[in-house]
C-alpha cells in the first residue's frame, strides 16, 4: 500500500491519536516523508502545518503554543491558526503581509484519531465508531509490507484501515506511512480487555516487522 494507492479509497491519513495532542501542545509527525506539525491552540482548535518556519526553516514542532498562535523557537515568529503570520518580534510594529504564511493541511478529529488530507477532501475521515484509542506503535517496515501481511491474515484492508481479531480481542488499526521504511500503527480497541489488547497489538507489530518484503 502506498499513499497514492490508498487515496482512491480515502483522502484522509491518520497522523496521531487525539489524546496525544491536548490543547496548547504541538507534536511532530511525518506522512510519506513529509514532515508536519500537529497542534492545538489554547482553546483546542486543531491545526496541521508543514513543519518548517518560512523565516529560517526551523522545525515548528520545536516551538510552542502561546494563546492561539504557534511560536517558532528560533526567532519567535508567531503563526495564527489560519497559517498567517501574527507577529515578527524583531519588527513588532510591522504588519506581516498576507502572503507570509505557513503551508497548512485539512485536519479532522474523529473517533479518537487525528487525520490529515493533502487536499480539501470531499468526505469525512473513516469511521471507527465505538472504538477506544489504545496506542500508536512504530513498525520499521514499509506500509506495503504491513498491508500485505494484514491481507494474508484477515483479508483486504478498507483503505488505510484494518480490522484484526484474536481470541476475545478485536482491534481496529489505521496505518500511517511515515517514510519508505517506517510505518505508524494507530491502534483502537473495538472489543476486549485493554491490557490484553495491548499485548495482542504488540505481538502483531512484531509479526509485521518480521514479514517478508512485497515482491
Amino acid at each position: 500500500m502506498t499513499p497514492s494507492a490508498a487515496a482512491a479509497a480515502s483522502p484522509w491519513w491518520p497522523v496521531a491519536l487525539a489524546v496525544d495532542v491536548p490543547a496548547g501542545v504541538a507534536v511532530p509527525a511525518s506522512l510519506d516523508g513529509d514532515d508536519v506539525v500537529v497542534w492545538r491552540t489554547a482553546k483546542g482548535e486543531l491545526r496541521i502545518f508543514a513543519d518548517r518556519c518560512p523565516h529560517r526553516g526551523m522545525r515548528l514542532s520545536f516551538g510552542f503554543v502561546r494563546d492561539e498562535t504557534l511560536v517558532c523557537l528560533y526567532h519567535g515568529w508567531r503563526w495564527r491558526a489560519d497559517g498567517g503570520c501574527a507577529l515578527i518580534p524583531a519588527h513588532p510594529d510591522l504588519a506581516p503581509p498576507p502572503s507570509l504564511c505557513v503551508p497548512s493541511y485539512p485536519a479532522a478529529e474523529a473517533d479518537g484519531l487525528i487525520w490529515m488530507a493533502a487536499t480539501i477532501p470531499g468526505r469525512p475521515p473513516p469511521a471507527m465508531t465505538g472504538c477506544t484509542p489504545l496506542a500508536s506503535l512504530v513498525v520499521d517496515r514499509p506500509a506495503a509490507v504491513i498491508a500485505a501481511a494484514i491481507a494474508a491474515a484477515w483479508g483486504a484492508m478498507d483503505g488505510v484501515c484494518a480490522r484484526l481479531a484474536e481470541g476475545d480481542v478485536v482491534l481496529r488499526m489505521a496505518i500511517q506511512p511515515v517514510h519508505a521504511e517506517r510505518t505508524m500503527l494507530h491502534v483502537l480497541l473495538a472489543e476486549g480487555d485493554p491490557l490484553v489488547a495491548i499485548g495482542v497489538a504488540e505481538a502483531w507489530r512484531d509479526r509485521f516487522e518480521a514479514a517478508e518484503p512485497v515482491p
